[in-house]
């Protein structure tokens, strides 16, 4: 499954800086906040999404991280 959009993380690939997360069936717990206002996590292994349980908006969980220059 592959999507394409644009955000602030598509941004930042196109400026050159940005980083990339292999899952490796590894734990993972995330805080999640959905734009209907809920706030809920994601955590386990293979956590490639995440469905909010009040809108029921499916998200991906990308890879793509943000780099922050110091």
């Amino acid at each position: 499954m592959t999507d394409t959009f644009d955000s602030p993380i598509t941004k930042k690939i196109e400026e050159g800086s940005h980083g990339w997360i292999q899952w490796k069936a590894s734990d993972v717990f995330i805080d999640i906040w959905c734009t209907c206002g809920h706030q809920g996590s994601a955590d386990g292994k293979f956590q490639y999404e995440w469905k909010c349980p009040e809108c029921k908006t499916k998200y991906l969980l990308n890879g793509h991280i943000e780099l922050v220059a110091k």
